[in-house]
């Protein structure tokens, strides 16, 4: 005996659970980061006007785009 023990293999079902629940915290955690801005803005009004958003014009941009 060497010492060392090998560690069983997970079943099937336990890794399906497990990538279940990384993805649902996954998405957990991008909902959170999306409101980040509402919440901010919410609680310091004077903070949102602060981070406004820029003022893009996609047309402008995408007429200035070379055409293939």
């Amino acid at each position: 005996m060497t010492g060392w023990r090998r560690i069983p293999a997970l079943p099937p079902a336990c890794r399906e659970m497990i990538m279940l629940t990384l993805k649902v915290l996954a998405c957990l955690a991008l909902s959170s980061l999306m409101l980040v801005p509402v919440v901010l803005q919410r609680s310091n009004p004077s903070l949102a006007q602060v981070m406004q958003t820029p003022n893009v014009d996609a047309h402008a941009m995408w007429s200035q785009w070379p055409q293939r």
